[in-house]
C-alpha cells in the first residue's frame, strides 16, 4: 500500500514538474483510483443476506424513520400512519414476526400507547446503510421511558432496524429490547 503511495506521488510530482503544453496540445489525462488491497483473512462466516453496504440513502429517508419516533412519542398516529407503508413487515421484541396492514398495526400500536401517560425517547444513534441488495435499511438505537397511567415507570434501551421502500415509506420494521439495569 505505501509502495502505491509513493509511485503514484512520484508519478504526481514528475508531471507537475514538466513543462505545460501549449494551448494546441492539450491533453485531458485520468488517474484511475487506486483498488483497495483485498484481504486476506478469512471469514468464519458466509453472510446469507450480504455484507456490501454504503451509506448511500437521502436524508428524507432517515426523516421518515425518525419522524416515526417522534409520532410514537407524542401519540400522533395520524402522521405515523402516513410514514408506514400500506402493510409493514413488524418483527416485536418477543419475537412475534408478522405482516400486518397499515390500519391493523395502528389499532395495536394505539392500544400499547394509550396505556401510558407519556413517552420520552432519547436518540442516541442511527446509522443509514443501503445494501447491495438495493434495500434502504436505517438502524436506530434509543433509550425510552415509559410512564404508564398507573404510575408505573419503565426505562428500557432498543434498537431497531427500519426498511425504507421505494415510495418513501417504512415497509419492514424490527426491535430489539434490552431493560435498563435498575
Amino acid at each position: 500500500m505505501k509502495r502505491t503511495f509513493l509511485s503514484i506521488g512520484v508519478i504526481l510530482i514528475a508531471i507537475a514538474c514538466q513543462t505545460p503544453p501549449k494551448e494546441a496540445e492539450t491533453t485531458e489525462t485520468t488517474v484511475a483510483p487506486a483498488e483497495p488491497a483485498k484481504s486476506t483473512v478469512t471469514m468464519p462466516y458466509t453472510p446469507t443476506y450480504s455484507s456490501n453496504f454504503s451509506t448511500d440513502i437521502s436524508d428524507e429517508h432517515l426523516k421518515v424513520v425518525l419522524d416515526s419516533y417522534k409520532y410514537w412519542e407524542t401519540g400522533d398516529f395520524k402522521s405515523l400512519a402516513g410514514v408506514m407503508g400500506d402493510s409493514i413487515y413488524f418483527e416485536n421484541s418477543t419475537g412475534v414476526a408478522k405482516m400486518y396492514s397499515n390500519a391493523d398495526l395502528m389499532k395495536m400500536w394505539q392500544t400499547s400507547r394509550d396505556s401510558l401517560s407519556s413517552v420520552k425517547i432519547s436518540m442516541t444513534a442511527w446509522h443509514k446503510m443501503k445494501s447491495d441488495k438495493g434495500h434502504e435499511i436505517i438502524a436506530t438505537w434509543y433509550s425510552e421511558v415509559d410512564t404508564y397511567k398507573t404510575g408505573k415507570i419503565d426505562s428500557t434501551n432498543w434498537h431497531d432496524l427500519n426498511i425504507v421502500d421505494s415510495t418513501g415509506r417504512i415497509s419492514w420494521y424490527s426491535q430489539m429490547k434490552k431493560p435498563k439495569r435498575q
